[in-house]
């Protein structure tokens, strides 16, 4: 899906590479992942939260407005969720081997 917005945000652009553009633009990420420690069963489980600031995120709120912004904003949402599902599926895989290697240890 992510792939496919950027291929339209490409095509909205007038066939023009955004790829310079956006890193031009930004400074600060407006998504982080910070590591917390969960404790289950007497186990130390990392999990993975992420932090989505979105007034870092608004220089790029202008990108695009000649060109197709709409389909750029649209774009930049679904590489968001992407990266919040990775973020939330790093976090189940992490759980889930420290779980498996303290089972094997019992």
């Amino acid at each position: 899906d992510a792939s496919f917005s950027f291929a339209k945000a490409q095509w909205a652009n007038a066939g023009d590479d955004i790829t310079s553009t956006v890193l031009e633009r930004a400074k600060r990420p407006a998504v982080t992942c910070r590591l917390v420690a969960d404790n289950i069963a007497g186990v130390s489980i990392p999990v993975f939260k992420h932090i989505y600031d979105a007034n870092q995120d608004s220089q790029s709120q202008t990108l695009g407005v000649a060109h197709g912004g709409a389909v750029i904003n649209a774009c930049k949402d679904t590489y968001l969720k992407a990266v919040m599902n990775l973020v939330s599926l790093a976090s189940l895989q992490t759980a889930f081997r420290t779980l498996d290697e303290e089972i094997k240890m019992t």
